[in-house]
């Protein structure tokens, strides 16, 4: 896929940001039952219009990882929210190029090597930048998926996770 995806739910900073990349001839693609179009949608979400962007229902785990990988980016926004959330490292262990709105991603990633960053208190500063020159440089993508996801599969699983919260309660 050529678009920059995004998958999740949509919130006034992540239209905007979407928004932005849309007008600046990124393309992009959203994923989620507040994005679609599909009358359903519509429905169970008491909402008649959408922000027009190219869109997509909600999709099971398969088909959002699926998604992720084949895109040739995706957008992990959290805006306000504390921490990092799974998001953050299955994008990665399913070797899609993620762009990321938070610099304390460089705890678990490189950034600039494993995934790109872009800052502003909206997310909007810098990202059509970093997007464009993703999309320009095919090989440089290829290289941060491949380095995304050794490193989350060497540091990153579940596995990793549980053996650390072990580590919390000594027996």
């Amino acid at each position: 896929m050529d678009a920059t995806s995004f998958i999740g739910a949509r919130y006034p900073n992540r239209e905007q940001l979407l928004m932005t990349l849309a007008e600046a001839g990124v393309p992009v693609r959203v994923y989620g039952r507040d994005w679609s179009g599909a009358w359903q949608d519509r429905l169970r979400t008491w909402r008649w219009r959408t922000p027009g962007l190219p869109s997509g229902r909600d999709l099971g785990r398969a088909d959002a990882y699926g998604v992720m990988a084949a895109s040739a980016a995706t957008l992990n926004i959290h805006g306000d929210q504390d921490g990092f959330t799974i998001r953050t490292f299955e994008t990665a262990g399913v070797g899609g190029v993620q762009l990321v709105d938070r610099t304390e991603v460089s705890r678990y990633y490189e950034p600039g090597v494993e995934v790109e960053v872009f800052d502003g208190a909206d997310g909007s500063d810098g990202i059509v930048e970093v997007t464009r020159r993703l999309l320009a440089d095919p090989a440089r993508a290829a290289r941060m998926r491949e380095a995304a996801r050794r490193r989350t599969l060497a540091e990153h699983t579940l596995t990793h996770r549980a053996a650390q919260l072990t580590e919390l309660w000594p027996v």
